[in-house]
């Protein structure tokens, strides 16, 4: 079953570099391995998942398996039913002339180029993002807790237009899964994304919606014996699928990680990952990575999102 979700946030959404990618700028995109970070913080807050070396582990290894329970897309901006896709990556002259700077396409044109039908899209294409979202700062004021100094700084982050937001697709493959994502969907959205949400930002609500069924999402989601195979999550291919890649980009994961059940922050091992929009010969499953750092090696184990979305 393939679930779309519509997120609308309520304020700011504030995501620093760690978080995303190896950019300052926040580029439209949360990616699937900050999403499945953000949703397993939360179900570890459930009675039912908080022992962590016994309901973790089995999920990765799960996850990890010839049939996961889910998959899950990176989050990609949209404006009211408008849905926009990330570029796929290439070498021809028609990428190089006219989308090498180009984000997002939105769902029409995304499925119009990896059908081969670029002669259908005769006109120039311009960057959505600009139509999609805008910068904000905000005042904020740090309290010396010694001296009472107060300093002045800003708080930058970015808000979207009215009707438009961030959205991600699911495939749950196990119907006793919808339950517990709904559940950590909920609580993710009282909690928030990103950073600055003790001020109100990150907060959101979301509305879901099972596609299967959809034409507009029928003929992409249909895995297929021959074609351009796009992915759209972040990906860690196993040893065997690197050969499998096209044209790709590569992004550094990096980052601070927070336990829940020790309160120790500490920075993941770095890893690489393909960059969503790149292209595959053949599909392929990807895997859960292994980051924990060598100091917290005795207490419990760190992972990174991996897994493939192929389209």
């Amino acid at each position: 079953m393939f679930w779309l979700i519509k997120l609308s946030f309520k304020r700011s959404l504030t995501l620093s570099s760690s978080l995303l990618s190896d950019d300052d700028e926040f580029k439209g995109i949360i990616h699937s391995d900050t999403l499945f970070s953000a949703l397993v913080s939360q179900w570890m807050r459930l009675p039912e998942c908080n022992r962590y070396n016994n309901w973790i582990k089995v999920l990765i290894k799960k996850l990890n398996s010839e049939t996961p329970p889910f998959r899950l897309t990176s989050a990609f901006p949209y404006m009211g039913n408008t849905f926009y896709l990330p570029t796929p990556r290439g070498t021809s002259n028609f990428y190089q002339s006219k989308l090498k700077d180009v984000h997002f396409l939105d769902l029409n044109d995304f499925k119009t180029i990896i059908n081969d039908e670029n002669s259908l899209l005769s006109r120039e294409f311009n960057d959505p993002l600009n139509e999609i979202m805008f910068p904000t700062f905000r005042p904020r004021v740090t309290i010396d807790r010694i001296s009472t100094v107060t300093q002045l700084y800003e708080s930058f982050g970015f808000s979207f237009k009215y009707g438009a937001g961030l959205f991600f697709i699911v495939e749950i493959n196990d119907s006793e899964f919808i339950k517990l994502f709904t559940v950590g969907l909920n609580l993710l959205a009282e909690e928030g994304l990103g950073g600055d949400r003790s001020v109100g930002n990150g907060h959101f609500i979301y509305k879901m919606t099972q596609i299967d069924n959809q034409a507009r999402w029928k003929e992409l989601l249909e895995q297929k014996p021959k074609g351009t195979y796009i992915n759209l999550s972040l990906c860690s291919p196993k040893n065997n699928e690197a050969v499998h890649l096209n044209s790709f980009k590569i992004l550094n994961r990096r980052g601070w990680f927070h336990s829940y059940s020790t309160s120790v922050q500490l920075k993941r091992k770095e890893c690489k990952m393909v960059a969503e929009g790149s292209i595959f010969t053949k599909p392929i499953n990807g895997q859960v990575v292994n980051v924990t750092p060598d100091l917290f090696l005795d207490v419990h184990t760190i992972h990174r999102y991996g897994l493939s979305f192929i389209v």
